[in-house]
């Protein structure tokens, strides 16, 4: 097993560079180093040659195409015009224009792409060796876009093959614990650096991952990492917490989460423009469950009030965590433990899954409602961040005591599971359960607010309306008990929110359709009779209170239309169960 071979170089070698004249690295001449001939430049085709070629990732193609036998215009194929432009932009200010970098440069860049900061420690190192397949001590533009192609897109077998690199720069493939360590308390180092935290028992924690990694043994080889890297395909999947770099050995997991969840967006890298901002969110929350792991008491209605204000390390952004302890008494009715939750959102998974040649963050969407707001999923999809308005910031803090309390006496509600309410640089957001806990395929999703009035989706993007479901003359086909259940539930729940004055929430309804009995999982749906189907729902939206601008609103509407968009808190209840009544859940039929 050899991660570094490719033809002429079979033993492995490290050859020296030769000297190049500076050069920035232009689009223009981007362009021609993806459309020159491999046969014309023999001296940088045989990088990547019988590196990556094999597999169907993108990734994988991508590096297959440097072979001595097939030419790199190909490479546009795999990666749109805007990807190659950000990726030759990433390059060039990291690189300071020359169309090189050594060590130095790269990691003197990264901090320049994101709040990752390596200067000063062997991080930048280790990364570097994993991104200098070709062992040259430098990387070109396609070096760079390659290892970042495995790190987003990358197979086991790439990410197997430049995690070796990282740990195992010399090629021995018989990884010892100082070799190991070396890598790992690197990681320990930038992770303190990113959030401010104190990791005690670190070469401690080195032998025990080294132990678990290596079942044993005195060395690690290319096929322990890359059982390591199977097994943390999965969430659960291992007692080996590499994604974690170990640092949660007591963390207690759901066991209904079995893999992450897909998302409906894409991983952001770094340099793109979100990233920071997914990184500084990531960095806020995890120092706020720092609280949560030192404080333990009788919660109060005090709790709810409690706010604490603290700036990032190594920026000017302000970070404002609202009720901390209230949200954890939430999050530990829902059976979610709070190092699950800082976990889900910590860089430690962000830098160990780098270890693991894996580029993880949050993910970013933009809604399709009208409020313009954007959701971010964490990586494994089962924790939604959405920015919010001031008002529903104000209303959520005042109804915050009542809402906990409902959690605690009604823990089957199918209200939004609000798991952490934050702010950063003012902007409010809030954290909440993902209402679709299933890697099964929905077929029909459906926003239900038991209002006809533009109650329709003519794009035929996104969810689905009340006369969309009128027309399509939906039946759930539910067992008569459990429509009784789950309308006792939803009347409770409407109950609290008129009780609260809160309007403009609407039922998310996801339905999963197979041609053959579906498997049961414990995954929070409801099946249909037939075993065909199933309905996952939830009521969303339940932030919006009923004050003097929806009264005002709801009055001036009301002089221009019969039916009002906007009502009384009591009128929209009935409008919305009486649709879920008699169309959705069919409770009198």
């Amino acid at each position: 097993y050899n991660p570094n071979y490719f033809p002429g170089n079979e033993g492995g070698e490290v050859h020296e560079v030769p000297p190049k004249s500076p050069q920035c690295i232009t689009p223009q001449s981007y362009e021609e180093t993806v459309n020159t001939p491999v046969e014309d430049k023999r001296s940088s085709t045989s990088r990547f040659s019988g590196l990556f070629n094999q597999g169907k990732s993108i990734a994988a193609r991508i590096g297959s195409l440097t072979s001595d036998t097939m030419n790199l215009s190909m490479l546009k194929q795999f990666f749109v015009e805007t990807e190659r432009n950000q990726i030759l932009l990433q390059f060039n200010t990291m690189s300071n224009q020359l169309p090189s970098m050594n060590c130095a440069l790269f990691s003197t860049g990264i901090p320049l792409l994101s709040n990752i900061k390596v200067e000063g420690t062997y991080f930048g190192q280790v990364l570097f060796d994993g991104f200098d397949a070709r062992r040259l001590n430098v990387i070109e533009i396609l070096d760079f876009e390659q290892g970042l192609g495995v790190l987003l897109r990358g197979s086991v077998q790439e990410r197997t093959q430049m995690t070796c690199r990282m740990f195992d720069p010399r090629n021995t493939n018989a990884i010892d614990k100082n070799a190991f360590s070396r890598v790992i308390l690197s990681a320990y180092e930038v992770i303190e650096k990113m959030v401010g935290l104190d990791i005690s028992n670190q070469q401690q924690k080195c032998d025990e991952l080294f132990f678990k990694v290596g079942q044993g043994r005195p060395y690690l080889t290319g096929q322990d990492f890359e059982r390591v890297i199977k097994a943390n395909q999965d969430i659960d999947g291992s007692e080996i917490a590499f994604h974690a770099l170990n640092l949660l050995p007591d963390m207690k997991q759901r066991s209904s989460k079995r893999y992450p969840l897909k998302t409906p967006s894409e991983m952001a890298s770094f340099g793109q423009e979100n990233f920071q901002k997914m990184l500084n969110l990531m960095i806020g929350i995890r120092l706020s469950q720092d609280y949560c792991f030192r404080t333990s008491h009788a919660i109060s209605d005090r709790d709810c009030y409690e706010v604490h204000s603290y700036r990032l390390p190594y920026s000017e952004v302000q970070f404002v965590d609202h009720a901390p302890l209230t949200f954890s008494d939430i999050r530990r009715t829902f059976n979610v433990m709070d190092r699950e939750y800082a976990m889900a959102f910590g860089p430690e998974q962000l830098v160990g899954n780098l270890l693991c040649s894996k580029l993880t963050t949050m993910s970013e969407k933009i809604t399709d409602g009208k409020s313009g707001n954007f959701f971010y999923h964490s990586h494994d999809g089962y924790f939604l961040c959405k920015t919010i308005s001031n008002a529903e910031l104000n209303g959520f803090k005042t109804s915050l005591s009542h809402y906990s309390s409902y959690c605690r006496n009604h823990p089957n509600t199918l209200l939004a599971k609000y798991y952490g309410l934050h702010e950063m640089n003012m902007i409010p957001i809030v954290v909440m359960a993902n209402v679709f806990e299933t890697n099964k395929k929905l077929n029909l999703v459906f926003d239900l607010k038991g209002s006809r009035q533009g109650r329709t989706n003519t794009s035929g993007v996104g969810a689905l309306k009340d006369l969309d479901w009128i027309d399509r003359d939906i039946k759930l086909n539910i067992a008569h008990h459990d429509r009784v259940k789950l309308m006792a539930q939803i009347e409770k729940d409407v109950e609290f929110l008129q009780t609260n004055r809160i309007i403009d929430y609407s039922l998310l309804l996801g339905i999963h359709q197979s041609e053959g009995h579906v498997n049961r999982e414990n995954d929070g749906g409801v099946y249909s009779e037939d075993g065909r189907q199933v309905y996952y729902m939830g009521i969303i939206d339940t932030l919006v209170v009923y004050g003097n601008r929806k009264a005002l609103e709801h009055h001036f509407k009301g002089l221009i239309s019969n039916e009002h968009s906007v009502v009384p808190p009591s009128d929209y209840a009935s409008r919305f169960l009486n649709f879920v009544k008699s169309s959705v859940l069919q409770v009198n039929c």
